[in-house]
């Protein structure tokens, strides 16, 4: 197998004992998943990206009212996040500024839909609503303190969004506008997990400024969690994780998606796509790469991807090999395979994941399935 030319990522682990890892076989877990009661199927959370269209209905003023508020503060956000950036270099908030420019967009979507005049100015740092020209002057001097005090003050932005959105959705009897501000506030909680990961990193524990300690609490447990990953400690325990790990496979003769019956001539491209944890974006990670082959005997074997390229793994998880280490940013994807596996007939199962330098392994936790014949 190592004869054929596979990119990066991909892992399939479970701790058996104290000291190997071995071929996960797919434990079920359904982290970031839910059933839609009208197909009965189970929905991966991380797969909508889910792009709100207003229909063109009247809008009532407080609406209108909360959807020029929205747009400023996310601005806010953004326009603070690229000024520590700038200050600090750290990439956590270039990463989340970013993130931030996304949720102004859907707001602006809204706003030309129903024909609303744009507040948000085309120059960093200037604000139509004077309570956040304020804020921002306020945030600026704080976070220029330190890289700890601008973290803080990030995690306040975050503190401070989550209660205007959870105000606004509890008041607002629009369902598009209480769904587009429920998106805007799952990112909320996962960039206020990110900037109290950080902290926790630094010793420093942070205080909420804005939610109550209950509030806070709730948002950083794992009932907040909505990827589709799972975390691997050292110790071999499993946790929740808010990464998102996809995969797609396509073939030159049109087939694609999961559990799919392949031709051995038929050539195959996988892609792996991820979004890190927000806590660990900045952080170095390995991108890693397990494959589970079951032959068309019975035989099963586990192969690992190096910088050479696949080779047979003892299921060592000391000195798991790996294909690249990078930066963890908002966003990778990366060429899995593209080839034939004519000679290699039989199952495979391909999981996703990274490394921390903790040793933490993330990895999705369902499988990619294909059979080769």
């Amino acid at each position: 197998m190592n004869t054929y030319t596979l990119s990066s990522l991909a892992l399939i682990v479970s701790f058996i004992g104290s000291g190997s890892i071995y071929a996960f076989q797919g434990q079920g877990n359904q982290f970031g998943t839910h059933e839609d009661s009208s197909t009965n199927q189970v929905v991966n959370t991380c797969e909508q990206e889910l792009i709100l269209v207003p229909a063109i209905t009247t809008l009532a003023i407080s609406d209108q009212e909360s959807l020029i508020f929205m747009r400023e503060e996310e601005k806010l956000a953004r326009d603070t996040y690229l000024t520590l950036s700038s200050l600090w270099g750290s990439q956590i908030f270039s990463n989340i500024a970013n993130a931030e420019q996304q949720h102004m967009d859907s707001v602006k979507i809204f706003l030309d839909a129903y024909q609303i005049t744009d507040p948000a100015s085309p120059n960093s740092g200037i604000f139509t609503n004077g309570d956040l020209q304020t804020l921002y002057d306020y945030l600026i001097v704080e976070g220029s303190r330190s890289l700890i005090d601008a973290l803080k003050v990030g995690a306040l932005i975050e503190e401070t969004d989550i209660e205007d959105l959870l105000n606004t959705i509890e008041t607002t009897e629009n369902s598009e506008i209480s769904q587009l501000y429920t998106n805007l506030l799952n990112g909320s909680y996962n960039h206020l997990q990110a900037f109290v990961g950080q902290l926790n990193n630094l010793g420093i524990t942070y205080i909420p400024q804005v939610l109550s300690q209950q509030q806070f609490d709730e948002i950083l447990s794992d009932n907040q969690q909505i990827g589709n990953s799972v975390a691997l400690d050292v110790q071999g325990n499993q946790h929740q994780s808010n990464s998102c790990i996809l995969h797609s496979l396509v073939t030159e003769s049109g087939l694609s998606g999961n559990n799919l019956n392949i031709k051995n001539n038929d050539k195959l491209s996988i892609t792996s796509k991820f979004k890190p944890d927000p806590q660990y974006i900045g952080q170095t990670a390995k991108f890693l790469a397990v494959v589970n082959y079951t032959s068309e005997e019975g035989n099963t074997m586990n192969y690992s991807l190096t910088n050479n390229g696949w080779s047979e793994w003892n299921g060592s998880i000391e000195g798991l090999p790996y294909k690249q280490q990078i930066t963890l940013s908002n966003q990778h994807e990366f060429q899995v395979f593209n080839g034939i596996l004519d000679g290699w007939p039989g199952n495979y199962q391909l999981y996703s994941g990274y490394q921390l330098q903790n040793g933490n392994i993330i990895y999705n936790s369902q499988p990619l399935l294909f059979q080769v014949k």
